[in-house]
């Protein structure tokens, strides 16, 4: 493939992503007016946990061919983060924490060979400190009043 042909396909899924950002504020506002004091289902929190979980896997899987392509990636998926925490906390907390345990599973199998660039071992640093050791998810909703 060449680099314009790379260049494409790089912009192709920048777009995708900004599309899937628009369609979870379609999915976030029937949550919103469907919780109960801010709480959500428990098949809207599995949805929450499942994207978290894929999300995961797609950024450990990604090489990037120059650092602009990483940094525009890290740059959209912060951006999701944002609109989840502000427009539905309680999923919010479910993906980041969900993405924690993926990023701590995958930090075991890893090694320098995984090839994760700068911006990676940034976000990880993130979801690595996102809750103490040995919370869990469980405990933090239950103790949470922020909901």
């Amino acid at each position: 493939m060449t680099a314009r042909g790379l260049h494409i396909k790089t912009k192709f899924i920048r777009q995708i992503r900004a599309a899937g950002v628009l369609l979870l504020g379609c999915f976030i506002s029937p949550l919103i007016a469907t919780s109960q004091e801010g709480l959500l289902p428990e098949s809207r929190l599995a949805f929450f946990e499942q994207k978290a979980m894929e999300d995961a896997l797609y950024e450990q899987a990604m090489h990037w061919q120059t650092e602009e392509d990483e940094l525009d990636y890290w740059t959209d998926q912060r951006n999701y983060e944002k609109a989840l925490y502000q427009n539905q906390h309680h999923g919010y907390q479910v993906y980041i924490f969900s993405k924690r345990v993926a990023y701590l599973k995958h930090q075991v199998a890893c090694d320098p060979q995984c090839g994760h660039g700068d911006y990676y071992q940034l976000q990880a640093a993130f979801y690595f400190q996102y809750s103490e050791p040995g919370n869990s998810l469980d405990n933090y909703i239950a103790t949470s009043t922020a909901y």
